[in-house]
């Protein structure tokens, strides 16, 4: 790993001022806490709901950074990501990109 929380909390904070560039209709975004080492953010989609938690936990199956989302339909998971020791910043903002994308175009199976 080749970030702080601090650093990798910067980073997202940038990344999601962009989101209302890029997809300024297709989502609301809200802030649910930004504290000196805590970022929270909430996604509502059309189908499912997100939210990327950024903090030093004393202990989770991540290191900083965990973005979860799950279906409005049937709560089931349709995407998540967490880094590691071995994660770099960049794959961080990719798979952050990534969970968007399939937030974005996510349909229940009916």
């Amino acid at each position: 790993m080749n970030y702080t929380v601090k650093q990798i909390k910067c980073k997202i904070f940038e990344w999601y001022k962009g989101q209302f560039i890029k997809h300024p209709t297709f989502f609301d975004v809200e802030i649910a806490k930004n504290e000196e080492n805590i970022l929270i953010i909430d996604f509502t989609f059309a189908e499912c709901l997100a939210q990327i938690h950024v903090y030093e936990p004393d202990f989770a199956p991540f290191k900083y950074v965990a973005f979860d989302a799950l279906s409005l339909v049937d709560e089931s998971r349709i995407f998540y990501f967490y880094d590691t020791d071995r994660t770099t910043e960049n794959e961080v903002i990719e798979q952050l990109n990534k969970g968007i994308e399939i937030c974005s175009s996510y349909k229940p199976k009916k």
